[in-house]
């Protein structure tokens, strides 16, 4: 059954959101692992895709946006705001704020949560419906 981390930041400055999924992203693909990030739009996946090369100095995370099936069988690391067209990797990281039709796929779901009431308001909404069907979870208060 999928294990859902919930990553509930102390503060809401622009893009920790961002750099954290790029952190949990190095951590869970220098372990072997295959991530898929979920975006809330197209611009969010342009920020990551950017900011995969930029977070860390002397970092290097292969990552491609999804732009067909090609995209998953030849990248570690695949972002899109759409749909995985295939699903290959065992994380996802989902930064939008809905629960998607395809998260039981991945062996784990990392949920992040920005410090606003907004945004803990909807989280707080993934989290009862993941409770509720039984779903393994965990809760880490982080700061960037």
């Amino acid at each position: 059954m999928t294990r859902i981390d919930f990553y509930i930041l102390s503060n809401n400055r622009q893009n920790d959101k961002e750099l954290l999924a790029c952190k949990i992203t190095e951590k869970a693909y220098l372990a072997g692992h295959e991530i898929f990030i979920y975006t809330a739009e197209t611009a969010q996946s342009q920020v990551i895709d950017s900011m995969l090369w930029t977070f860390r100095q002397g970092s290097f995370l292969p990552h491609e946006i999804q732009n067909s099936a090609e995209t998953h069988k030849n990248n570690p690391i695949v972002i899109s705001d759409q749909n995985p067209i295939a699903i290959k990797s065992e994380v996802m990281i989902n930064l939008s704020e809905q629960i998607t039709d395809f998260f039981s796929s991945y062996e784990r779901v990392a949920e992040i949560v920005p410090n606003n009431e907004t945004s803990k308001a909807k989280a707080r909404e993934r989290y009862k419906f993941y409770k509720d069907r039984g779903y393994h979870l965990n809760t880490h208060n982080l700061e960037v």
